[in-house]
């Protein structure tokens, strides 16, 4: 006996179809759309989580802008300070300065003596010796070089004398040698350094 197989009724032929359309569409269109949210709702807590983050920040603002300020305040104090770890330090810087000022002026440097230290509380006191022979258009740029810069240096006890080189005559000459002026210049001079302890 062979047996006739009955046709599947076209219904649920059609609706297996159904599913399948339904099923494709879905994957299509609503699975990106799912995944896509996802993302952005991954990135919308990494979001948040910045926001967080910069708004501790900003809370600390006014603390960090108080620090922030000190440190220029302070930054711009210690320009004028002479910038040295110790006081023998602080005064080759101060010989050091005056060599290149004077040098800078066709001056020759006689010498230079450190003087004994001050210490003032806060500031210690740098002083040291100078003697050096300059010409006299060169006097106002070297005081000014010294005084004028940083750090702030003060000239004190200011002894000038001119000495004449030259202008004498010569047997068989008639015309003497030009005369040469020269200054001979004695100060000492005096900057500060901030006290390690102040």
């Amino acid at each position: 006996m062979i047996y006739k197989l009955k046709a599947p009724p076209k219904c649920a032929l059609a609706l297996g179809g159904l599913a399948g359309v339904l099923l494709l569409v879905g994957l299509v269109l609503v699975w990106p759309w799912w995944f896509q949210n996802r993302i952005y709702n991954g990135q919308m807590d990494g979001r948040a989580a910045q926001l967080a983050r910069f708004r501790s920040v900003a809370a600390q603002q006014p603390e960090v802008g108080a620090a922030l300020a000190r440190v220029q305040r302070s930054a711009q104090q210690t320009r004028y300070y002479i910038s040295a770890n110790t006081t023998a330090l602080g005064a080759a810087e101060l010989q050091k300065l005056v060599r290149r000022i004077t040098d800078a002026h066709n001056g020759k440097l006689t010498s230079t003596q450190a003087l004994p230290v001050e210490d003032d509380g806060n500031t210690v006191r740098i002083s040291i010796r100078v003697h050096m022979k300059l010409e006299p258009r060169s006097l106002a740029e070297v005081l000014h070089g010294l005084e004028g810069g940083r750090p702030l240096l003060f000239v004190e006890n200011l002894s000038i004398r001119s000495q004449k080189r030259g202008g004498r005559r010569t047997r068989g000459k008639k015309a003497a040698a030009p005369v040469h002026y020269m200054l001979d210049i004695r100060c000492d001079l005096v900057g500060y350094m901030k006290d390690a302890a102040g």
